[in-house]
């Protein structure tokens, strides 16, 4: 339940930008939805050599475990998962780390982005449906 509720969180921004791509583009929904970033991400490859929106797009895909699940917990036995340790304790809090993850800047920046994405969604589609 820790998990579903710190992956809703955690995923909100992108769920809200396809939710304002949905009510500006008419056709090719997830064309607009995946461009934008990707053409993006390579115009700051080629001109600037910096690679800090990829940084991001990834941090914002697998970030959330590294900041809600403590991985640095001593266990005698430890499960490996994409690279992560997680360790197998005996109690789930000696694991579960939300003080960390709720108190992340990258959390409520996420938030306050995805705030304004459903901003602009509800905005546009009460200008359609007033159309």
């Amino acid at each position: 339940l820790y998990c579903l509720v710190v992956m809703m969180l955690w995923y909100l921004p992108i769920l809200a930008w396809c939710l304002l791509v949905s009510a500006w583009a008419r056709r090719a929904v997830i064309l607009w939805a995946v461009l934008p970033p990707l053409l993006l991400m390579l115009a700051e490859d080629v001109f600037l050599d910096t690679n800090y929106i990829a940084h991001m797009l990834r941090d914002r895909f697998v970030g959330w475990f590294s900041l809600a699940i403590n991985t640095n917990a001593t266990a005698e036995h430890a499960m490996v998962l994409d690279g992560e340790r997680i360790p197998m304790t005996q109690r789930l809090s000696e694991v579960l780390d939300p003080g960390t993850f709720f108190t992340s800047p990258g959390l409520w920046i996420g938030l306050i982005v995805a705030a304004g994405f459903l901003w602009g969604a509800i905005l546009l589609r009460r200008r359609r449906s007033e159309t």
